[in-house]
């Protein structure tokens, strides 16, 4: 559940960002779910594995469709980065999964397609993550190639990866040393979410001197779905980052006090402190009383076995 309000709305950021960089006019600040629950990061993907007959290409399905299409357009031209209608959207991707007996390919078009918006694109892509059909592999593949446009790159290499198979990991292999850092970062995430040894390429990543806030974000999330004692320097600097979106703050926060030590309760109390957002100083009193709980019982005497 946690998964479901917090991921899309870092990724929507994520993604959104990516179009600023091709030179498309900058969309509002993404708004983050003010309930989401804060929990570590899970490597799988929220999504409905739909599995039916394909109808038969009738004059009816297809009229079906198209309203479907048309329905869903109508929904994503009118959404905002504050009310992005993602439930919705991805209901409407799923029902015409049902039409078509897989997934709804005539959404990569969408998301292939310059002359829609990016936050229309985008959108095609965060509603594909609703189903799952390997007829799309091929088609998203291709559209990883260097022909095309960043952003439908990133929103390609994000779907693949929820997708096993040779010609797959191959493909996210090559794209982890693509020159388009936001493809690049998004295959790395992917192969760290299938192999633990990849973290560390993440931990350079971080590193770079121009990595933004948004990219920040989108590795906290992915590092926390693994060993966090491998990277609590990192979610230590990213607790502290007020650049960082409130939620990656607060899941860097808990990364901390479930595998931090008393080194890191100075940084957790000036988190207490010093912060304006209440759910950032309340991450942080838990995070401390974890850690001093796990201090107490190690420092407890162990009673001699009888």
């Amino acid at each position: 559940m946690w998964r479901a309000k917090i991921v899309p709305f870092i990724l929507l950021g994520f993604f959104l960002q990516v179009a600023v960089s091709c030179g498309a006019p900058e969309p509002a600040a993404v708004s983050e779910s003010p309930t989401a629950a804060v929990a570590p990061a899970v490597p799988t993907a929220d999504r409905r594995v739909v599995v039916v007959e394909p109808p038969a290409p009738t004059a009816e399905n297809k009229a079906a469709r198209a309203a479907l299409l048309d329905k869903w357009l109508e929904l994503a031209k009118n959404a905002t980065s504050e009310a992005p209608v993602l439930d919705e959207t991805a209901q409407i991707a799923q029902d015409l999964a049902g039409l078509c007996g897989g997934a709804p390919l005539e959404l990569l078009d969408v998301m292939a397609d310059t002359t829609h918006t990016p936050m229309v694109r985008v959108m095609a892509s965060m509603s594909l993550r609703s189903v799952q059909d390997t007829a799309m592999i091929p088609r998203l593949i291709e559209l990883t190639a260097a022909d095309q446009d960043a952003l439908t790159r990133a929103c390609a290499v994000e779907l693949l990866v929820f997708y096993k198979g040779a010609e797959v990991d191959k493909t996210l292999e090559a794209l982890q040393h693509d020159p388009e850092r936001r493809v690049q970062l998004t295959a790395l995430c992917g192969l760290v979410m299938r192999d633990d040894s990849k973290r560390s390429a993440l931990h350079e990543f971080w590193r770079k001197p121009d990595t933004t806030a948004e990219e920040k974000g989108r590795i906290v999330m992915t590092l926390a779905g693994g060993a966090a004692s491998e990277s609590l320097d990192l979610f230590l600097e990213a607790a502290s980052n007020a650049s960082i979106g409130a939620s990656a703050r607060r899941v860097a926060i808990q990364m901390v006090g479930q595998e931090g030590n008393a080194a890191h309760l100075p940084a957790m109390k000036a988190l207490v402190e010093k912060n304006a957002d209440d759910s950032i100083r309340q991450a942080a009193l838990t995070a401390m009383a974890m850690i001093e709980m796990r201090e107490k019982q190690a420092a407890a005497p162990t009673e001699p076995a009888s």
